[in-house]
């Protein structure tokens, strides 16, 4: 998994994940920013122009980004309100959870069913079934979470790792 972080005085994010298409032989890209409704896929180091609007409608903004690469499916977080899935192609789109409050980035554990994601608003991190079933609150702010953006996943040592913008975790 592939995720970029940038920020100056214009704020920008870009999450990105690579996966193997089945759609074509070559490695592509997947990838949005925060001002775009929109995920967009890419082959890296052609020298062409070559991105492909995958999903463009039904959400906000894309926040974070996953690759489910044994499912087949994409997984992000749609700005203000759920954590959403698709096919590599974008076809069958569908909300998993909803009702969240600012879900800001999504991890995968494949493995053990397992999708977690981080909510900017509430101050925590939860996950639930691949499918949006059992939702569970992991951490939250009686834990020291403040603004909590992203996440990640160590299934090696059964250990996850966020950064948040206001306290020292």
């Amino acid at each position: 998994m592939i995720r970029l972080l940038c920020s100056t005085i214009i704020f920008c994010s870009i999450f990105a994940v690579a996966f193997p298409s089945p759609l074509v032989a070559e490695e592509r890209i997947l990838w949005s920013n925060l001002t775009s409704a929109s995920l967009k896929s890419d082959l890296p180091g052609t020298g062409t122009n070559d991105t492909t609007t995958i999903i463009s409608s039904d959400f906000n903004a894309v926040t974070g980004l996953d690759y489910d690469s044994i499912n087949q499916k994409i997984y992000w977080g749609d700005n203000g309100s759920s954590i959403r899935r698709a096919n590599p192609d974008g076809s069958d789109p569908e909300e998993i959870v909803s009702g969240l409050g600012d879900p800001r980035d999504v991890a995968l554990d494949v493995a053990n069913n397992k999708v977690y994601w981080t909510d900017t608003s509430t101050d925590k991190i939860s996950r639930s079934d691949l499918d949006g079933s059992n939702v569970v609150d992991i951490l939250g702010p009686g834990d020291g979470l403040m603004n909590v953006l992203s996440i990640a996943l160590d299934l090696t040592n059964g250990k996850i790792y966020w950064a948040d913008n206001d306290a020292d975790t």
